[in-house]
């Protein structure tokens, strides 16, 4: 993919097509997330992804997907010195997909908490670095998708009867800033800019941006309302730099393209 933009200047990220996970190219993101987690363990269970002792069948396929991938990179970008994008779950994403041995959620766990996200930071930090001894320039894309019933504690417990309760913002930040600060540039891609309502304030999308440690932002442009372009406004003006997440369709007629860069062009001017 491109390297993302100048600080301070929207880019349009093109359509991407659709991948099945039987796919030779489809991955399945918690799947190659787990194969980066540094000395934890874990194996597929009736109710998702769990860390175990040892390892097992499945953290071995994953390893051995994630190889190929390497492999794969490694091949078709023979030569290539410019910028690569990697695009994988962000950390607190990770956390809330993971359970312990006994099926209880990680999320509910502070130690738990801290070691995953701090084995996930390592991994990312050597995955990068391989790709860097190739001759090019990662950029991570974490996607975090679970930042809103995370820090309003509405996460639902096994059963789905009741709730876990909510993480304090300074863990969260601190959680990102840590994994980030191991990392090359790092895109932080968010669902939307919708404010966060918590204990009777509101948690805006550029306060959890520049409390990230993120060098760039990533939001769907279709999701993009008054209020958010307001938000990427001072984004922006904090020396962030912005993607624009396409829906599939923008590059299908010429209509279509004019229409969504219209889309950007005039609340951007």
């Amino acid at each position: 993919p491109p390297a993302p933009p100048p600080r301070g200047h929207p880019r349009p990220r093109g359509p991407r097509p659709p991948r099945r996970s039987e796919d030779r190219w489809g991955a399945d993101a918690i799947g190659r997330a787990v194969g980066l987690l540094t000395e934890l363990h874990v194996d597929r269970a009736s109710f998702g992804w769990r860390l175990t002792s040892a390892a097992g069948k499945d953290e071995r396929l994953e390893s051995s997907a994630l190889s190929e991938a390497f492999d794969a990179i490694a091949e078709y970008g023979d030569g290539y010195t410019g910028q690569v994008q990697i695009s994988l779950p962000g950390p607190w994403s990770l956390v809330t997909a993971l359970s312990l041995t006994s099926g209880a959620p990680v999320l509910a766990d502070h130690g738990a908490r801290r070691d995953v996200i701090q084995a996930y930071a390592f991994g990312l930090a050597a995955f990068a670095d391989k790709l860097a001894s190739l001759g090019m320039q990662p950029v991570i894309r974490l996607v975090e998708t679970r930042l809103h019933p995370i820090l309003t504690g509405t996460w639902p417990t096994v059963s789905g009867w009741a709730t876990l309760p909510a993480i304090p913002e300074a863990q969260v930040y601190a959680a990102l800033q840590s994994t980030l600060r191991h990392l090359p540039p790092v895109l932080l891609s968010l669902p939307d800019f919708d404010p966060l309502p918590l204990q009777g304030k509101e948690i805006t999308a550029a306060e959890v941006v520049r409390n990230s440690g993120a060098t760039a932002v990533s939001v769907p442009l279709a999701s993009l309302k008054a209020h958010g372009w307001e938000q990427l406004a001072m984004i922006s003006e904090a020396g962030i730099g912005t993607w624009m997440g396409l829906p599939p369709a923008a590059g299908s007629r010429p209509k279509e393209v004019k229409h969504w860069l219209n889309r950007i062009m005039t609340p951007w001017n």
